[in-house]
């Protein structure tokens, strides 16, 4: 769990939500859960858009030039 991260309950009698303050330093778990003792999901975050960044192709992994990056 991240700070700034919002989880919700998936028990839509409960619905309860919380904001992250503080990162957790536990590492094997996936979802937290609620104090009704159903599970938690986070909260859907759009994807944002990037700019594309031409590169020269050299020191990339891909093809420079006429020859095949393979070989």
């Amino acid at each position: 769990m991240h700070i700034g991260q919002k989880w919700h309950c998936v028990d839509p009698k409960c619905r309860a939500e919380l904001i992250v303050t503080e990162s957790s330093r536990l590492v094997d778990v996936d979802k937290p859960r609620c104090g009704c003792g159903a599970e938690m999901k986070r909260e859907y975050e759009k994807p944002a858009l990037r700019r594309a960044v031409a590169s020269t192709g050299e020191g990339q992994g891909g093809m420079t030039g006429n020859k095949p990056a393979w070989g």
